[in-house]
């Protein structure tokens, strides 16, 4: 996948290949589907909250089968990030949990870098899915969603 031009500075094509290992990873363990997206940019006076769930739809993280999916929405140039649940684990995961894993994720991307924090996030999300959405061993645990970070 290329990496747009005004994201170059900000993440290169090995961080995209490293974060989708990462999901790939967290993703054995659980039948839930976990996307990154990463953005350059939030619109003036835009919400972060608000972009972060029209991606959410738009990249059909709300469409899984368990209605387990999770997005971890990106936005480069203000350093900020949202996680955003689907129904399913919004009904089995404490919302308590969120908010210590992004302090959790804003740390080591402010002592490790982007690639590492991002790394780390999707595997703690990964284990927080993981006991309420174990992965079955069979043909119905798809990947239905792609690993690889979506950017724009």
């Amino acid at each position: 996948m290329r990496v747009p031009r005004k994201l170059q500075k900000y993440v290169s094509k090995d961080t995209l290949d490293a974060i989708a290992r990462a999901v790939q990873d967290a993703e054995e363990t659980t039948s839930a589907q976990i996307v990154v997206h990463i953005v350059r940019n939030l619109l003036p006076m835009e919400d972060l909250r608000s972009r972060a769930l029209r991606a959410f739809f738009q990249l059909g993280v709300d469409r899984t089968t368990g209605r387990n999916g999770v997005l971890l929405f990106v936005v480069m140039k203000k350093r900020r990030f949202e996680i955003v649940t689907d129904e399913g684990v919004e009904r089995v995961v404490s919302r308590d949990v969120w908010p210590a894993l992004a302090s959790e994720l804003s740390r080591t991307i402010a002592r490790e870098g982007f690639e590492k924090g991002i790394c780390l996030g999707v595997a703690r999300i990964g284990e927080v899915l993981a006991p309420k959405f174990p992965r079955e061993k069979r043909a119905v645990d798809a990947n239905e969603l792609p690993d690889r970070p979506s950017v724009e």
